[in-house]
């Protein structure tokens, strides 16, 4: 978790929604989008700080930094945020070894393979957030190729699925939000 935390704390994304998107929309905070019923405007995310990134990189046991492989897609909008990846990461002494695969080489890596050390990908928006929510970050999520055990996570994500009342349902969107944050 903490070299996941360096790695949130090292990615500025306000440069890189400035440089790829040129400026249009809004850099997210967590997996629930900005804007939608569900997202949360008190949350407070891991913002870019470099300091920050490299206290979390030495607590995390890699105080000199280490290497990562990280899959994406061959698409000029992933290659550029690959890049600024790369760049940014290198502040910190991570070196970022991106990998862009065809579509099927990366679905068959993640999928069927299983071998996805470090994914830059993009979801869209589902109607309702548990079809973001469910099959991204519960355990057993079809897009969760790493199927991290996280029983608290599972168990907000159960809770928010089994009432229809909205307003009981934002406050466990509001945990699984803060969990995934504080989790990354």
């Amino acid at each position: 978790v903490r070299v996941r935390r360096a790695i949130a704390r090292a990615i500025d994304r306000a440069a890189i929604l400035k440089a790829v998107q040129f400026g249009r929309g809004r850099a997210g905070i967590g997996p629930i989008a900005v804007g939608t019923w569900a997202f949360n405007e008190n949350l407070k995310g891991l913002d870019y700080d470099l300091a920050e990134a490299k206290k979390e990189l030495a607590a995390s046991g890699y105080p000199n930094g280490t290497k990562i492989e990280m899959i994406t897609i061959n698409t000029s909008f992933y290659t550029q945020h690959s890049e600024l990846w790369k760049e940014m990461l290198s502040k910190i002494g991570v070196e970022l070894q991106v990998v862009p695969l065809a579509v099927a080489e990366l679905t068959n890596r993640t999928f069927v393979l299983k071998n996805v050390p470090m994914q830059l990908a993009g979801f869209s928006l589902r109607a309702d957030p548990d079809g973001t929510i469910s099959e991204t970050l519960r355990s057993d999520g079809f897009y969760n190729p790493g199927h991290l055990p996280n029983a608290q996570l599972d168990g907000l994500i159960d809770k928010a699925r089994e009432t229809y009342a909205q307003a009981e349902r934002k406050t466990y969107y509001d945990q699984i939000q803060q969990l995934a944050i504080d989790q990354v």
